[in-house]
């Protein structure tokens, strides 16, 4: 008998390594954040497969988190009107049957974040400050956690958050404080 030493990928490195990037010295959340903007891209190639791992990936509960991230990094990516991407009908159809009921789950948390955020007071700004970054790495690091919404105005991290703590309805098994806290080593 013989036993493979070789360790076995992580889902976050099957993710990556379907997009064809390597997430070395990288962090899990740095390493989705740049799958998702690999694959959003219509000459990236590799979308389809990328999403098939995603859709593999979900029924782990180990992995639920994960591709919780990844999927709202790709639809907040697709929701910015950007020459070059999917549009975020297109990569639904896309997915696999639980990777679209996680989609539509993530896209209906952000509506009602953004609902609340203009029903009190929380001023959303026009996405086009957003959508003028230039630096391919700084856009890597602002787009995904941003979305834009269909009048033009974009809602961030920190909308959502305030969502959050005023007892907003979470996504079952998933926080953006929690997820945060785990991030900082506070959770």
């Amino acid at each position: 008998m013989r036993f493979s030493w070789r360790r076995r990928r992580t889902p976050v490195q099957r993710l990556v390594t379907a997009a064809g990037l390597d997430s070395h010295g990288t962090s899990d959340r740095e390493a989705c954040g740049a799958a998702a903007f690999r694959i959003v891209r219509r000459d990236a190639g590799t979308t389809a497969m990328v999403l098939a791992v995603a859709e593999d990936l979900v029924t782990d509960e180990v992995s639920y988190d994960i591709v919780w991230a990844f999927l709202e990094d790709v639809q907040n990516l697709v929701s910015h009107p950007v020459d070059g991407f999917y549009s975020p009908p297109e990569i639904e159809a896309l997915l696999g049957s639980r990777c679209a009921v996680l989609w539509r789950s993530i896209d209906a948390f952000w509506a009602r974040a953004a609902r609340w955020c203009e029903q009190n007071g929380v001023p959303l700004k026009s996405s086009q400050e957003l959508l003028s970054v230039q630096n391919e790495q700084l856009r890597g690091i602002l787009w995904p956690g941003n979305r834009t919404l269909p009048g033009g105005s974009c809602i961030g991290l920190a909308g959502v958050l305030g969502y959050e703590k005023a007892g907003g309805e979470l996504l079952p098994g998933y926080g953006h404080v929690t997820a945060a806290l785990d991030a900082a080593g506070d959770g």
